[in-house]
């Protein structure tokens, strides 16, 4: 056996050992438990970068040695957020009802906080027209086009379409605003942008438009004489905060603890402001849910997981 040979095996060794120890430290790293909040965006670094203070801020406050770090998990889809929650690697999840709705129903996740976002405990939608549009029930919009925001929005797209599917009718999405629509169902369009929807209503452009009721009075300004609302929906909560089931009952007491006094400490109302000027975090039941449950079944499918 050569010098050559027995170096080479030498050096194998040493590579195979310096492995081990480093498997080891991989091991004890993963013994490490992290409070984990969800996100769904497509822009996963500014997203990190808006909700890290705030779990940091948790984390922190709920002084617990087994959750001593905290991180913030993206995912680009609520499918992808079910089974993030579902094999708990995320502990902790925000959104409006409809999509926690979904996810409870999916995963078992239990909702126990309200969360004021934008300072806004809880907002309802508007179906509004222009006043001489002739239009004076949701029912006259058979055969028109109607405006929502966006495929996700709950306040600009899942309440007031469900509160139309509830009265019967039919709706069918188009491509385009000047396409036609048959007598018997009423086109949606997605202008994107709510600001959008009410220039197309005031300008004629669709014979209908579907926003938050605070957003309509904010963005009809001067011009609100010239419309009316047809319909207003139910209100619902701004935002629910869900827990995955695995979670230990202590842990939840200190989370809800914390976020619950954050606005009555200096730090807490700093944290608080710059994550999406959220007023405030208080108890909420499931039970809280009844009336949402009944509108979610109309657009349960738009979810499709």
């Amino acid at each position: 056996m050569n010098k050559k040979f027995l170096f080479l095996i030498a050096v194998c060794f040493l590579i195979g050992a310096t492995s081990g120890s480093v498997f080891g430290n991989s091991k004890n790293s993963r013994d490490i438990k992290y409070l984990t909040i969800g996100s769904i965006s497509n822009t996963p670094k500014q997203e990190v970068a808006k909700f890290q203070p705030f779990i940091d801020y948790l984390v922190l406050n709920i002084n617990d040695s087994k959750y001593s770090n905290a991180r913030v998990l993206v995912a680009n889809s609520l499918k992808k957020m079910r089974d993030l929650i579902d094999k708990g690697s995320v502990d902790i999840y925000l959104d409006s009802p409809f999509p926690i709705i979904c996810l409870i129903e999916q995963t078992g996740c239990v909702p126990f906080l309200r969360r004021w976002k934008k300072e806004v405990r809880e907002y309802n939608s508007v179906i509004f027209v222009r006043k001489d549009s002739g239009i004076n029930s949701i029912h006259d919009l058979k055969g028109k086009m109607i405006s929502f925001e966006e495929e996700f929005s709950t306040s600009s797209y899942f309440l007031p379409k469900a509160a139309m599917l509830k009265e019967n009718l039919i709706l069918i999405e188009k491509p385009r605003k000047t396409d036609f629509v048959c007598g018997k169902k009423i086109g949606y369009v997605f202008s994107r942008d709510d600001e959008t929807t009410m220039v197309w209503v005031l300008r004629r452009k669709v014979a209908a438009g579907a926003i938050n009721k605070t957003d309509y009075i904010k963005l009809a300004k001067n011009k609100i004489s010239q419309l009316k609302i047809l319909k207003e929906t139910i209100y619902v909560p701004r935002q629910i905060v869900v827990y995955q089931k695995r979670l230990p009952f202590s842990l939840i007491k200190k989370i809800s603890t914390v976020l619950i006094d954050m606005d009555k400490n200096d730090k807490g109302r700093s944290v608080l402001k710059k994550f999406s000027k959220t007023k405030k975090f208080e108890s909420f039941e499931k039970k809280e849910l009844g009336d949402i449950y009944k509108f979610y079944k109309y657009i349960e499918a738009e979810f499709g997981i």
